[in-house]
């Protein structure tokens, strides 16, 4: 358990030992939590040297903290009105003002001796000896090498100067890698050991918490300094959401005894239940009424799908019935009764205010769940509704929220003007490139159903700029264009190895260390803004051996807008003798490679599928039978040409099984050839001409497998271009349509 230190106020008092002027009353109904809980707009940031934080403070020395006992738990508080509690949620502060970019450094080595000391120093990080490590790096002059031991020290967590000295490095080092991984970890420090409350504030003013401890540190800090407002919001957001220790939680109710109520403990609970951390929630009985307690009783029998449920959700008391989460679990457990429609009722009840609901998403989840067995059932209304009244606030909800919201609006109840205002507000949050182009698509096909040829066309123009994306070949079909234009690939640049992190990577290989050097390859990728410095560090982690970390870094490029094909899209993954040896057509087998592992041959899977192919061993062994080849499990990790032999003649078989058809028999690689069938029986046979099979498609029940096929149609339309130098013709349409 953390020793976690009350509230101490710059005049010595304790806020969580007695009553002071600055004290936050407990608020007595919701009411008083939303008139305190309202968005508190945070200032523009300060430059990073005008932060009083390094001040006075060396980098290396901490400033003495003296612990305070904690005083004890509150005592429980009477029962009222039903509690609504609501989710505090504070305004995005601005985008910081400093300088974030890496310096230039020369590309010099090490020094023998240099070099033996760096190496000590990392090994000594590794044992946990910051002390050694510290004592090492003394002796190394380069300032470049000096910065990379004192990055893995505090991206590891630092020992003497702690959080003062990870956000000194920070300070000195914008533009290196782990930024987050080292804020959290100073987060962690100012949650264990408070700082003066004035700097904790002006640090988190200059970037706002990632954790839920750097919330409560900021909270502490911000009641500290009388901002109770701010103070209480930010208290507020992190108990109602985030997953503490049960000592963590047992601190901060001591730490926070005059300022959390027992309405707050419900919002608590509440937000655990939401995510299924039922022993959270049930740690908040003691400061809760009995008929709360049995909300919390009721929702974890549902969770954990007990015979009792349904009895335990009508056995929680009337008042407690007004809790969003009580209509939440008894939509759950209506549905799990396989009765959709009575759950779906219910949740027309829903509070629409997001505050109220505390966990968005997990109410966006049930909602498409929901909404996904009503069409199965014909309810087209009521699944329209569970998409259109939605009311989550994040980006990647609102996308899907709105996708379906047009899709059914469309497809189903054929209002193609209702349609075009969802994919419209889809296509106002979409930023990736895949949800852009299935916004302007969708927009596009409402946009013909309802008259508008030219408004389609623009649309589709739109959609047709993604050319990689599956929406966005289907797009470039519409306007009649048969084939890919892949446009001017972005080159590999050096210049980025000039940068300090790119000189320090270089250190850590020579010093034997490929797994730092990856550290800061990948790092970098999220700092760098233009195509040859992505492709440069793609060509960097391939050059370490890891095609499938240059595919990702590759990947998150081309979401940035640059072409990088030849990295995202490599040809020289996969032997051409096994990859040919089934029959299967090559750009097939490397559209399910590259989704499946990203040409990691050594990956396992947390199901244990192995290899490039992902195949799972019990497969694999069958497939080998049928082949002609001895099964040898390590080889399906060591040796990329037998994975792909066995992955190339199971994907021939699925594609068997199924006349052809390339999204039956990726659906059934992902999924398996029993869910397809069952698909066939629920949604129709897009082998037949009687179903769409881009809709069919977009029936999948299943996320991940809708994905899947969408991500292999795509991968395989670039792959037939690059395979062919940009010969073949787009085929997605056509591809679709394999199998009639």
């Amino acid at each position: 358990m953390r020793v976690f230190l009350p509230l101490v106020l710059s005049a010595g008092l304790t806020l969580s030992a007695g009553p002071v002027a600055t004290a936050q009353a407990a608020p007595q109904s919701i009411g008083d939590l939303l008139a305190r809980s309202e968005t508190v707009p945070l200032p523009p940031r300060k430059p990073a040297e005008t932060l009083p934080w390094l001040a006075d403070a060396p980098a290396n020395v901490a400033a003495p903290l003296q612990l305070v006992p904690s005083p004890t738990a509150p005592a429980e508080m009477p029962a009222s009105a039903p509690v609504q509690a609501a989710v505090p949620r504070i305004a995005p502060s601005v985008e910081p003002s400093r300088d974030h970019s890496a310096r230039k450094v020369s590309a010099a080595s090490l020094t023998g001796a240099e070099m033996d000391a760096f190496k000590a120093a990392l090994k000594a990080v590794s044992d946990d000896d910051m002390a050694a490590a510290d004592s090492y790096k003394s002796r190394i002059s380069d300032s470049v090498a000096q910065a990379a031991v004192e990055w893995e020290i505090v991206r590891k967590g630092p020992g003497a100067g702690g959080a003062r000295r990870a956000q000194a490095f920070l300070t000195r080092h914008p533009g290196w890698p782990s930024r987050d991984t080292i804020r959290n970890n100073i987060e962690g420090l100012l949650f264990d050991s408070p700082d003066d409350p004035g700097r904790v504030v002006a640090y988190f003013k200059e970037e706002p918490p990632l954790s839920g401890e750097g919330e409560i540190a900021y909270a502490r800090a911000l009641l500290a300094t009388g901002n109770t407002s701010e103070g209480m919001a930010w208290l507020r957001k992190a108990w109602y959401t985030r997953v503490f220790s049960s000592g963590d939680e047992k601190a901060i109710i001591n730490a926070f005894s005059r300022q959390l109520s027992r309405k707050d403990h419900l919002a608590r609970a509440e937000g655990m239940l939401y995510r299924e951390r039922i022993s959270s929630a049930e740690r908040m009985a003691p400061y809760l009424s009995k008929g709360e307690v049995a909300l919390i009783n009721a929702a974890s029998a549902v969770i954990r799908r007990k015979g009792n449920a349904k009895s335990a959700l009508n056995a929680v008391p009337g008042d407690v019935r007004n809790e969003p989460a009580w209509l939440f679990f008894s939509v759950q457990q209506e549905r799990r009764s396989d009765d959709p429609v009575a759950a779906a009722r219910l949740m027309t009840k829903a509070p629409r205010n997001p505050d109220r609901l505390i966990d968005t998403h997990e109410w966006w989840v049930e909602r498409r769940v929901l909404l996904r067995q009503l069409l199965d059932m014909g309810q087209t209304e009521l699944a329209y509704r569970m998409a259109a009244e939605h009311s989550s606030i994040e980006d990647d909800d609102i996308i899907e929220a709105e996708w379906h919201a047009g899709w059914v609006a469309l497809s189903y109840l054929k209002k193609p003007r209702d349609a075009m205002r969802h994919f419209d507000i889809m296509a106002r949050h979409s930023e990736n490139p895949i949800s852009v182009a299935r916004a302007y698509y969708w927009h596009g096909r409402a946009a013909a159903a309802s008259g508008s040829s030219g408004q389609a066309k623009q649309d589709y123009a739109r959609a047709a700029e993604h050319i990689t994306t599956y929406y966005g070949q289907l797009a470039a079909h519409e306007l009649g264009r048969n084939r890919i234009d892949l446009g001017r690939i972005e080159r590999s640049s050096n210049a980025v190895d000039a940068l300090e992190p790119l000189r320090a990577a270089t250190l850590f290989e020579e010093a034997g260390r490929n797994d730092l050097a990856m550290s800061l390859i990948v790092g970098m990728s999220f700092y760098v803004n233009d195509g040859p410095s992505f492709a440069r560090l793609a060509v960097r982690a391939r050059e370490l051996g890891a095609p499938h970390i240059a595919v990702n870094i590759a990947k998150r490029g081309m979401r940035a807008g640059f072409n990088i094909t030849d990295e995202a899209y490599p040809l020289s993954v996969i032997p051409g003798h096994a990859r040919n040896s089934s029959g299967t057509p090559p750009a097939l087998v490397y559209a399910i490679a590259r989704q499946e592992s990203e040409f990691n041959s050594g990956a396992v899977s947390h199901a244990g599928a192995r290899g490039l192919m992902q195949l799972m061993p019990g497969t694999a062994k069958s497939v080998s039978r049928e082949v002609g080849l001895s099964y040898n499990q390590s080889r399906l990790v060591t040796d990329p040409d037998y994975n792909v032999a066995l992955g190339s003649a199971y994907l021939a078989k699925r594609l068997g099984n199924f006349d052809g058809s390339y999204i039956m028999a990726a659906a059934a690689y992902n999924a398996g050839k029993g869910r397809v069938d069952q698909w066939i029986g629920q949604f129709g046979d897009p082998r037949t001409r009687q179903i769409d099979p881009i809709e069919w498609v977009e029936r999948i029940p299943f996320t991940e497998t809708r994905n899947y096929v969408m991500r292999v149609l795509e991968n395989m339309q670039v792959y037939e271009a690059r395979l062919s130098r940009n010969s073949a013709p787009l085929n997605l349409k056509a591809d679709l349509y394999k199998g009639r």
